[in-house]
């Protein structure tokens, strides 16, 4: 570890400082995809025997110097901008000869949304792998509800299927009322800490509607992300019978014969600052990578997820983005008097599915 790591600066102008400001990761995020782009090869590595086999980053013997500016409260500019003079500014970095490889940001599908356009950086967006976790419910009925989770924990059988008295599955709305045993049916999308209050209010599992359809979130409990329409269906048979109950299986992983596709989350162009400079630039496998995680947190990322991982498997730009810095590594460790420049061109034009 101490070869691996060279160099670790944290950012928190605004506090006063102690033993709480660490560069430590406690959430996960920084292990993530520090390890996606120059982790050394493990075996035998898995989410509790999902996507199990042996995780290694693009560049193993490559050395990193982590700088730390987001923490449990979210990312302060106030502390990006301190950080950046560390990080000799992405314009100066490219003089010097240093590839900048950024997120392109996870606001998709909205036309526009790409972030970091200027022409000296690599935007990335984030596509699918031949992988996809899925997870299903079984209705009384006999009907099979498939949807996505990175569920690991085991079968729930036969319990009673219950909807929120008023349609919320807040925390401060669930523990009004108790759910203990039941699976609750969440209506509503962006649910607050996906899963954490029907697992506050003692429900044994839980059905959510997923904000994007392509998208495994961990869940803190039994649960799977379902389509509104999806919901609906399982709401019928609720409402068709006077007990009506449904089994929640473990996630499985199945082969995606899609893949590459483009992330619905991704952010996509048109450039709006500058539209004659095509944006993003490239894409990675952003879905469903698994990669090192922070001890110090759980699999969801809240405090009341009381599980703690070694690997997790995430999704988003930030997933897709050490891929290519990964590969821009590479390609300099072969080229070494390559300009930046010179590296972004070999990448995008060679790149493909």
């Amino acid at each position: 570890m101490c070869s691996k790591i060279i160099g670790a600066r944290v950012y928190d102008i605004r506090s006063s400082g102690g033993a709480g400001v660490s560069p430590v990761d406690v959430g996960g995020h920084g292990s993530h995809t520090a390890s996606t782009v120059a982790g050394r090869a493990v075996g035998n590595v898995s989410l509790s025997g999902l996507a199990g086999g042996t995780a290694r980053g693009a560049v193993p013997g490559a050395r990193l110097a982590v700088y730390k500016v987001c923490h449990r409260g979210g990312c302060d500019e106030a502390n990006i901008l301190a950080a950046d003079a560390a990080a000799i500014g992405s314009f100066h970095a490219m003089k010097r000869g240093v590839v900048t490889s950024t997120a392109a940001g996870n606001s998709g599908p909205s036309a526009g949304r790409v972030t970091n356009v200027a022409p000296w950086l690599l935007s990335v967006a984030a596509s699918s792998i031949d992988r996809r976790f899925v997870d299903k419910i079984v209705l009384g009925n006999g009907k099979t509800i498939v949807g996505e989770s990175i569920n690991t924990f085991p079968t729930l059988a036969n319990a009673t299927l219950a909807f929120p008295i008023n349609g919320s599955c807040h925390p401060e709305d669930l523990t009004r009322v108790s759910y203990k045993g039941k699976i609750v049916l969440c209506p509503r999308q962006n649910v607050l800490n996906t899963g954490i209050g029907p697992l506050l209010a003692g429900a044994a599992g839980a059905v959510i509607i997923g904000e994007y359809p392509d998208v495994a979130l961990a869940v803190p409990l039994p649960a799977l992300m379902v389509t509104q329409e999806q919901l609906n269906e399982i709401m019928a048979y609720v409402n068709s019978t006077s007990n009506p109950v449904g089994t929640i299986a473990s996630t499985e992983a199945t082969s995606n014969l899609q893949a590459p596709i483009a992330a619905s989350f991704s952010s996509p162009g048109p450039n709006l600052i500058t539209p004659e400079i095509l944006k993003p630039d490239i894409s990675a496998p952003g879905i469903d990578v698994i990669a090192a995680w922070s001890p110090l947190s759980s699999p969801t990322g809240s405090r009341d997820d009381k599980r703690s991982v070694l690997y997790n498997i995430e999704s988003g730009t930030s997933m897709a983005c050490p891929h290519v810095t990964g590969a821009a590594a590479y390609v300099k460790s072969f080229h070494r008097d390559w300009s930046p420049a010179m590296i972004m061109s070999a990448l995008i034009t060679t790149g493909q599915s």
